[in-house]
């Protein structure tokens, strides 16, 4: 599979932040993911790897064209940590942030993680808040 090239970003022209998401057959909750990953305002300083395990028998992704996405297709019986090794293999960034089809992203997550990462330390790990009320 050819190498596509990396999206402008950063100063250096590089994404600064690779985002990896593996998608499967709930196209509408990725859509949702992949909504508000673009609609940040740093989304310029990224790529987004969507790493498609249903590509061909499901309909493509609204936001995929965007150009800070790139399409990954592997076969769907991949499992999901082979599908995330190859996201990291193929990312283009210094940084490379997992999310999943169900998660979205709240305004400045983008920065944020940039920021978190610039600090001494090797990894970050995020913060998680539920999109579903309690009930009792």
């Amino acid at each position: 599979m050819p190498e596509q090239p990396a999206i402008p970003g950063g100063a250096s022209g590089s994404p600064e932040l690779s985002i990896v998401l593996v998608v499967g057959a709930l196209r509408a909750r990725a859509e949702d993911c992949l909504r508000s990953v673009l609609g940040e305002r740093a989304s310029h300083r990224v790529e987004v790897l969507v790493i498609d395990l249903v590509r061909g028998a499901a309909p493509p992704l609204a936001g995929e064209k965007h150009p800070s996405v790139r399409i990954v297709p592997l076969a769907s019986d991949t499992p999901y940590a082979t599908a995330r090794a190859e996201g990291v293999r193929r990312a283009g960034a210094p940084v490379v942030a997992f999310l999943e089809e169900h998660c979205r992203v709240k305004p400045g997550w983008i920065e944020a993680v940039l920021a978190a990462h610039a600090g001494p330390w090797a990894g970050v790990g995020g913060e998680v808040h539920t999109g579903t009320p309690v009930r009792r």
